[in-house]
């Protein structure tokens, strides 16, 4: 912009219309450098413009020049101190926040606003401003912790928090008061948050290790106690003091999420003492929580090769719990051990045959299809669960599972054939031909009973998968032949018969 434009545009700044005055201090902030006539009408416009929009405007329009002259700095922390409009005192916190470093007036200024302000959004981008400072003096910090424990903002107190997380705890004096908030503080959230951004700190002082240990055993907020064990999930090597502790935090705590979080850190230690073993066999055995019978049961899985008191533990879980989901976790685990003993294929497949419920079923078919070669038992079962189960994902689970058995026997050829004849599920139709397409060569009645499906099925996919899989044998007979032919001609869904959009 031209020097005489500048200086008419600066004129406007005087005019009558706040609006006016607010365009002219935004078009000379987009110029730079400024001459000291207009630094010092904007100057002006900032202290003693009535409007508050033309003061955050002016606020904004002196971010834009670098660098920022004493006069400037006062001005916009006067203004931070004293105006009455918290729009105005956020716009100064917001523009000071880009400058850098910062001078102990600015940091002064900001602490002031955080710890005086009446308006939540002033004092959250102050925290934020002061986020951005760092390492952070005690004053500093004992400003943020003030708000944690002082302020019913939840936006405030969020932000406080993110802030807290930012910062190195490691200095001598802060590490101290970090050690008299986890000790004395009244406020559990506030003895959250700062366990909470411990958790980032590695390695800790034997101080701050001893501290969180104590409100790991004797904290009476369980969220305190849950994000402490979380937190010395972090620390490596562990001791036996933070092993000792979070042991007894896994046998006694009364609140599951604790026990919870305490076999979640001793899973990632390794290898584990008997003492551990023992801890998480006990609460696999009695834990009135099924979340802390899966979780254990994770944690064990991780563990190899099992102790026979493991395997007993397990195999009762199996046969005797209430909680269908840990009874599905418990199969798995087991699958994940290698060779099965007697007594465990028995109990696996007592429940393949028996339980009420069709997951814990079909995932016994699951870790049986694993199980290599099958026992005469194993494949009874199989095909009773598939000749006979209620629910349709166990039948057609069955079927994948007799398709890895080769060679098939004539009893399996059988039952996967009227699987397909005669299933009421469609999905089931389709796993006998798929299962059946992976067997070679096809008898006639395989032949028969596919061609059969592509001509009487009522569902496309079922149709579709039949035409694939008699695309695998050659030549055609003749009656094959004309039943492709037929539903290319008829079917309504013969695009997606020739398009392999099935399943």
């Amino acid at each position: 912009m031209p020097f005489n434009l500048m200086g008419i545009v600066t004129n406007f700044m005087g005019d009558n219309d706040s609006a006016v005055r607010r365009a002219a201090i935004e078009a000379v902030g987009t110029q730079s450098p400024w001459s000291p006539d207009i630094l010092e009408a904007v100057i002006y416009r900032l202290e003693n413009d009535e409007d508050w929009h033309v003061r955050s405007t002016a606020i904004k329009a002196l971010g834009t020049q670098s660098p920022w002259s004493h006069d400037i700095l006062e001005a916009v922390i006067c203004r931070l101190d004293n105006d009455e409009d918290s729009d105005v005192r956020y716009t100064a916190i917001e523009t000071l926040y880009i400058q850098s470093p910062w001078s102990l007036d600015v940091l002064e200024a900001v602490i002031r606003r955080l710890e005086n302000d009446e308006d939540w959004r002033v004092k959250s981008i102050a925290i934020k401003a002061l986020g951005t400072q760092s390492p952070w003096s005690p004053d500093v910090l004992d400003a943020m912790i003030r708000q944690l424990e002082n302020t019913e903002n939840s936006h405030v107190k969020g932000t406080a928090i993110r802030a807290l997380r930012t910062q190195s705890l490691q200095s001598p004096d802060i590490l101290e008061a970090v050690r008299r908030w986890l000790e004395n503080n009244e406020d559990s959230g506030v003895r959250h948050a700062v366990i909470d951004a411990l958790g980032i700190q590695s390695p800790w002082s034997p101080v701050i290790l001893e501290a969180v240990i104590r409100r790991l055993e004797n904290d009476e907020d369980w969220r305190v106690r849950r994000t402490a064990i979380k937190d010395l999930g972090t620390q490596s090597p562990w001791s036996h003091d933070i092993l000792d502790a979070v042991i007894r935090r896994l046998e006694n705590d009364e609140a599951a999420d604790v026990r919870h979080a305490a076999i979640d850190a001793l899973g990632i230690q390794s290898p584990w003492s008997p003492d551990v073993l023992e801890a998480v066999t006990c609460r696999l055995e009695n834990d009135e929580a099924a979340d802390m019978r899966h979780a254990a049961i994770d944690a064990l899985g991780t563990q190899s090769p099992w102790s026979l008191d493991v395997l007993e533990a397990m195999t009762r879980r199996l046969e005797d719990d209430e909680d269908p989901d840990v009874r599905c976790t418990a199969i798995k685990a087991l699958g994940t051990q290698s060779p099965w003993s007697p007594e465990v294929l028995k109990a696996v497949i007592r429940l393949l045959e028996n339980d009420e419920d069709w997951r814990v079923r079909r995932t016994a078919i699951q870790v049986l299809d694993i199980q290599s070669p099958w026992s005469p038992d194993i494949l009874e079962a199989m095909i009773r669960r598939l000749e006979n189960d209620e629910d349709w994902h166990v039948r057609g689970t069955a079927i994948k599972a007799l398709g890895t058995q080769s060679p098939w026997s004539p009893d399996i050829l059988e039952a996967v054939i009227r699987r397909l004849e005669n299933d009421e599920e469609s999905d089931v139709r389709y796993a006998a031909i798929e299962t059946l397409s992976t067997q070679s060569p096809w008898s006639p009645d395989i032949f028969e009973a596919v061609t059969r499906r592509l001509d009487n099925d009522e569902y496309w996919h079922v149709r579709a998968i039949a035409i694939d899989a008699l695309s695998t044998h050659s030549p055609w007979s003749p009656d094959i032949l004309e039943a492709v032919i037929r539903r290319l001609e008829n079917d309504e869904d013969s695009d997606n018969l020739g398009s392999k959009k099935y399943p």
